[in-house]
């Protein structure tokens, strides 16, 4: 590979990163067979920090565990109660969207 050319935009591989609650699981003693890569970034509102909105990136099974989530239920940590939601979830996207690139010419 010569370092000084171009890169070639059609050479580059896909890279998910790792799902933060996957990693935090392992972290935490409990048994993990592997890492998933996050397919979702989320903005959660954290209740220990006074709903402040916090990133995360997480694979498709903690986002299906985030929604469908018994509630109302009550923070562990602080204490606080979620009734709905919209009170534990403020926005969720989608990674690996595809998007045109500059250079393509779209259909």
């Amino acid at each position: 590979m010569d370092h000084n050319s171009p890169l070639d935009i059609d050479s580059v591989v896909r890279v998910l990163p790792s799902c933060t609650s996957c990693e935090l699981e392992k972290q935490a003693g409990v048994e993990v067979t592997h890492i998933r890569p996050a397919q979702w970034a989320l903005t959660l509102r954290d209740c220990c920090a006074g709903w402040t909105p916090t990133p995360h990136l997480v694979c498709h099974i903690h986002f299906v565990e985030l929604v469908t989530q018994h509630l109302p239920a009550q923070c562990a940590m602080c204490g606080r109660t979620s009734r709905n939601i919209s009170d534990v979830l403020d926005t969720a996207m989608t990674l690996g969207t595809q998007v045109p690139t500059p250079h393509r010419k779209t259909a």
